[in-house]
């Protein structure tokens, strides 16, 4: 996952058969940072529902949220292997509807956040876990 990304502003922005399971509001961000909350897609034995999320992984052995902010990208190549993540991997997959998220560029010794974005406003959807 990108360290930033720009969270929906309504379900009106999901596919049409997604809506129906994020009737409910959230905090609108256009800056949505490690530990911040936003709307993710869940499944679960009782089926698909929407609900808010915290950004960032918190491992089975942290004792509090207070590490989540460092567990953010987990590799494709490796998330199976990684303690860290292949646990959450198997059994904690989620879609992570999003209008944008950020890439940074240096130029010049700074750094500017640049958005990668659908030209048609619809949402991405990420996969997290």
């Amino acid at each position: 996952m990108c360290a930033r990304v720009r969270s929906i502003r309504d379900y009106s922005q999901l596919p049409r058969q997604l809506q129906d399971l994020f009737r409910f509001n959230w905090p609108y961000n256009p800056n949505l940072a490690p530990t911040d909350a936003g709307p993710v897609l869940c499944a679960s034995k009782e089926g698909r529902s929407g609900r808010l999320a915290r950004f960032g992984l918190v491992p089975p052995w942290a004792k509090d949220t207070e590490g989540a902010a460092r567990f953010i990208n987990a590799r494709a190549d490796t998330i199976r292997e990684k303690r860290t993540y292949a646990g959450p991997y198997r059994t904690r997959r989620c879609v992570v509807p999003v209008e944008g998220f950020y890439e940074w560029k240096d130029e010049g010794g700074r750094k500017h956040p640049y958005l990668f974005h659908r030209r048609d406003g619809a949402a991405l959807n990420l996969a997290g876990i």
